[in-house]
């Protein structure tokens, strides 16, 4: 049974229990209002009482339905953070939920690549260097092919240097540039990780269909259309 039907199937047990107790208050009041009647009470102000507990009644069963509604309404995320009163629009919750799962996989990729002794930059990096080839890149269009923002390019490529995982030079025509390339240890380094890092990616979106993914991308690809 899925989550949403689990969460169908309490609402309606909720409001059929509910519609039991009004059920029982309805006929409760009503023989109490014939048991009047049968002793000669016909004062209109005899009739307030039963006229207040009928209302009663259909307030008990009005929020016993309501609340079963809001708790099937209730968005995972704002169960996860225990988020008592709703989020203020749809724009809130959905790039709240943008926030916390690119955390979530973000966090499960650096404990993989943790492994192999790397940062999520620095493997950005090498693989953006492993597809330029020998030719390598400058500082700045490395920086430009990033996945995520680096405050420090330079600094993360000192570090890559120190371990022989890249190369840099400057270039033969403008002394100025200075290109960075991948070694022939970082390309070692980089086939070791591939297949791995496929089965890490099959295993974090495993669970969803090819259709699910391609609908994903292009809503991902859509939310940055403007930014």
């Amino acid at each position: 049974m899925g989550r949403t039907t689990m969460r169908t199937t309490g609402w309606r047990r909720r409001c059929v229990k509910g519609a039991k107790r009004g059920a029982r208050t309805w006929n409760s009041v009503k023989a109490g209002k014939m048991s009047g009647r049968a002793g000669g009470r016909t004062n209109h102000d005899d009739e307030k009482p039963f006229e207040q507990k009928l209302n009663c009644c259909a307030v008990r069963l009005t929020f016993t339905a309501f609340g079963g509604v809001l708790s099937s309404m209730a968005g995972k995320l704002q169960q996860e953070i225990h988020k008592v009163r709703p989020f203020d629009s749809r724009q809130q919750e959905a790039f709240l939920n943008l926030l916390r799962t690119a955390d979530h996989f973000s966090r499960a990729r650096d404990g993989f690549l943790k492994a192999y002794k790397l940062s999520q930059s620095q493997y950005n990096v090498l693989r953006i260097l492993r597809s330029c080839g020998d030719e390598g890149l400058a500082c700045k269009h490395i920086a430009e092919r990033m996945l995520t923002r680096e405050p420090d390019m330079t600094r993360l490529l000192d570090r890559l240097q120190d371990r022989g995982l890249v190369t840099r030079a400057r270039h033969n025509g403008d002394r100025r540039i200075v290109k960075s390339a991948i070694t022939k240890t970082g390309m070692k380094l980089l086939a070791g990780i591939d297949k791995p890092i496929e089965a890490f990616y099959r295993a974090a979106l495993g669970h969803m269909t090819e259709t699910q993914l391609k609908k994903l991308v292009e809503l991902l690809e859509t939310c940055r259309e403007k930014h």
